[in-house]
Order: structure tokens, then sequence, then C-alpha cells
């Protein structure tokens, strides 16, 4: 019977960690594994920022801070595992840089892909970004809030290389950014058209690769670890044996 108990309390265990994002507390968020995800296994997470930028500037890192700034001003110190992630990418492309070479690839046996903060599979591989269709639109804020369809500079066309209208312009058209469509499953959702890069618009941010551990997440009605409430549970199963063997 103990058994019995123990494993279901762990699967409920599982079951929470697979949850959505966890805000900790007003300065911080702890991203939680994708469902279906095991240890050792490695992915990222892909959202929509909640700010804006214009799309002038023809330097790729120019947008890497924009993404990492808008992180640090919505969210403070975000979270996965216990450990912080810093290295935010901007899904874009500049004349000189291509998006495709820009957020780079995950690799390995045990790369599961790229989700949203709150679960869903956005696409099996870096490669299937630039294919026709996604698993799911890019719809989510990093805290898992929703978006509705907007504009989204990219300067990308739909291959994942630098479009006719990349970021920042070129040295024939430097005013015409393009951009693509959040909320999109199709290539749309990285090219759609182009407009003034003057204007102000959200952007796409990915984290670096993450790898899936067995550190627990926050338990979000105490603010404590969800390990130390299975702990518990098993703690008092363990007493209620010992009870019942002594009155025996």
């Amino acid at each position: 019977m103990q058994s019995v108990v123990r494993s279901w309390v762990l699967a409920a265990f599982a079951a929470f960690s697979a949850c959505v994002p966890i805000a900790a507390d007003a300065s911080s968020l702890a991203l939680s594994t994708p469902s279906g995800l095991n240890v050792g296994d490695t992915f990222r997470f892909i959202f929509v920022t909640a700010g804006t930028t214009a799309a002038t500037s023809t330097d790729i890192s120019r947008y890497d801070e924009f993404v990492r700034n808008d992180v640090s001003t919505q969210y403070g110190t975000v979270t996965y595992g216990g450990s912080a992630i810093t290295e935010w990418l901007a899904v874009g492309s500049t004349a000189n840089i291509n998006a495709n070479v820009h957020i780079g690839t995950g690799t390995g046996a045990s790369y599961r892909g790229i989700y949203l903060p709150g679960g869903s599979r956005v696409a099996a591989s870096e490669a299937a970004l630039w294919s026709v269709t996604l698993d799911h639109a890019i719809d989510q804020t990093l805290n898992g809030g929703a978006v509705a369809p907007t504009s989204v500079w990219t300067g990308t066309a739909a291959d994942g290389a630098s479009g006719l209208y990349p970021l920042g312009g070129t040295s024939i058209l430097d005013s015409v950014s393009i951009f693509g469509q959040a909320g999109k499953s199709i290539f749309l959702w990285v090219s759609t058209s182009a407009v003034s890069n003057g204007s102000s618009h959200v952007m796409y941010g990915i984290s670096p690769t993450l790898t899936v551990s067995s550190v627990p997440e926050i338990d979000p009605a105490t603010g404590g670890s969800a390990l130390s409430l299975v702990a518990g549970v098993l703690a008092m199963i363990e007493q209620r044996r010992r009870r019942a063997i002594a009155v025996a």
C-alpha cells in the first residue's frame, strides 16, 4: 500500500512541475518544464516581448540587449531549474546576420525542440521554425500571458535568412524592415510584410538551450519547494506505518 501511495505522490509532483510558469514574487519568474520532457532532455523557450522597440539599428546585439532588458524589466530574475537564464537572444536578422544562424541550434539525441512558456511545443527544432507550419503559434509572453495578433519585428524571410528588408534596413533602403505576426502558425509568424522601421513593435525572444534537471519548481500556494511537500507526505506515511507496527 505504501509503495502505491508513494508512486501516486511522485506522479502528482511530476504533473505539478509540468504546469505553466510560476512567479515566485514580483521580482522573479520561475519557468516550468514542459509536459512530456524527462530529466536530461534539452529544449528552449520562445516568447513575445512585453515591450516594444524601433528597428532602426543595424547591430543585432542591440536587439539582443532589448530582449534581455525587457525580460529583466518585466520579470526580474528569470530562472529554470534553480538557475538564472541570462543569455536571451532576439529572433531577428540584420543585413549581415541571419536569424537562423544568430539563434543557433539545439543538438543531440536529447534535444526536444522549442516550447512556449506555457508548455506547448512550437517546433521540433530550430530548422522546423523555418518550415511552412509551426506546431503552435508563438502567442505568449514569457510569463505565459496570451498575446493578441500583433506585428513583431524580425527582418527575416520565411527561410530564416536576412530578408529583403532586414532590421535596420539596407544601404539601398534603410527605412523599412520586415515584420511577422504573433499568433500565426504558418510562415507569416516571421515574414508578413514590411513597414517603416522607425515605428515601435514587439520582438520574439528565445532562451539558450536548457536541460531538464531534478531541481524542484516553486509551489505557488506556499512559495516553498514542491519537493518538500512530497517529502512531508512520505514522512507522514512512514509515521503511520510505525504506529501500526507498534499497536500490533
